[in-house]
């Protein structure tokens, strides 16, 4: 299994988009006391246009699973975060 770390803000933003090259079971691990991390997906790099507030959730000490499909993108927030950043880990 393969980990990567993405550098997450309160809002969408490139620098915490991940894209899957071919279909990928990823996990998704909340091990920040930041919050919930906040997560959506697309099919292109344009920003989402829903909020992070409203967007699937992980909660603090929970994983999240999914399939990405070739091409298909995830975002990764931190809501609460404020101005700050955070490092978020992948596992696939």
């Amino acid at each position: 299994m393969a980990f990567r770390k993405i550098l997450s803000h309160s809002h969408w933003h490139s620098q915490a988009r991940y894209a899957a090259e071919d279909e990928q079971e990823i996990q998704m691990v909340n091990c920040s006391r930041l919050g919930q991390l906040a997560w959506i997906t697309t099919d292109d790099d344009t920003i989402p246009d829903l909020s992070p507030y409203e967007a699937a959730k992980v909660a603090v000490g929970e994983q999240g699973s999914l399939v990405l499909k070739p091409g298909e993108r995830l975002w990764l927030a931190y809501p609460s975060l404020g101005p700050d950043t955070a490092n978020v880990t992948l596992q696939y």
